[in-house]
């Protein structure tokens, strides 16, 4: 006697309440199905969806092929989903698989989050010489740099480069550790405040450079030839997954269904 057929026989005293526990059940077990398919799915890096996902098809994409094989392994799975669900509670919509993929990312964000604390933390950021992206750094100290400051370290920083090329001693140096030293030295930092200071926060910024290139590395993974046409929200969720999976596999499928669930109305109740 299989889980739903003993539920039943243990409610059939109470018709109504059956009924209403079943479809919740019945929900629930094709809910967690599919939150089994994405988790597997975001922590190997693998596509969700097929050409063709149409019922006649022999290769319906990576998340219907897996649910189908869920199913064809558990009597529970196969007796409530596809064909043997109702149609609008299937839960294998694109639509449901991106919120699924959501709610976990959202819930590893937060376990990350959770986990920092008050503690120091470290920012990345990928290496580029001119002025806009030293100004889009600055955006990361809003204490240190105001609007105004914002505004002033623009005008300082075309006039900053122009003079450091025209310096032959400061063309020699070899690091932003010996450039700070060189500003102090030659008073460069009371010319210019604002990058000086840009300059210094730099300097006590934890760079992790393995993290960094496992990162590019997860992105040339995720997003192929074939997933060239990927939204930044959908990059993002798949690489936050994928990239955290340590975090990602301690989060309980129940905690996702719960996050799932709060997201927007659903048919079905858990």
């Amino acid at each position: 006697m299989n889980f739903l057929l003993s539920q039943q026989v243990e409610d059939s005293s109470n018709p109504g309440l059956m009924n209403l526990k079943l479809a919740r059940i019945q929900y629930r077990i094709c809910l967690n199905a599919s939150v089994d398919c994405a988790r597997f799915l975001l922590r190997q890096g693998l596509a969700f969806r097929g050409d063709k996902e149409y019922e006649e098809s022999s290769n319906r994409g990576n998340f219907l092929e897996l649910y189908r094989f869920l199913a064809d392994h558990n009597e529970n799975i196969k007796a409530t989903t596809l064909q043997n669900a109702q149609e609008s509670l299937k839960l294998t919509a694109y639509d449901i698989q991106k919120d699924i993929a959501h709610a976990l990312v959202v819930e590893t964000t937060n376990t990350i989050i959770r986990e920092i604390g008050d503690a120091l933390f470290s920012i990345l950021i990928d290496e580029s010489r001119d002025v806009s992206t030293k100004e889009q750094m600055a955006m990361f100290y809003p204490k240190d740099f105001p609007f105004v400051d914002l505004m002033i370290l623009d005008c300082q920083l075309e006039t900053y480069i122009m003079d450091m090329r025209s310096s032959d001693e400061f063309l020699k140096l070899k690091g932003i550790t010996e450039l700070a030293k060189m500003m102090v030295a030659h008073k460069k930092d009371e010319v210019f405040p604002l990058v000086y200071l840009l300059l210094t926060l730099v300097l006590i910024l934890l760079v992790a450079t393995a993290t960094v290139e496992r990162s590019f590395s997860a992105m040339n993974i995720i997003k192929t030839r074939l997933r060239n046409r990927m939204g930044d929200q959908w990059m993002n969720d798949n690489l936050v997954v994928y990239i955290e999976k340590d975090i990602s596999d301690g989060i309980d499928n129940e905690t996702i269904m719960q996050h799932f669930q709060k997201m927007k109305p659903r048919q079905g109740q858990l």
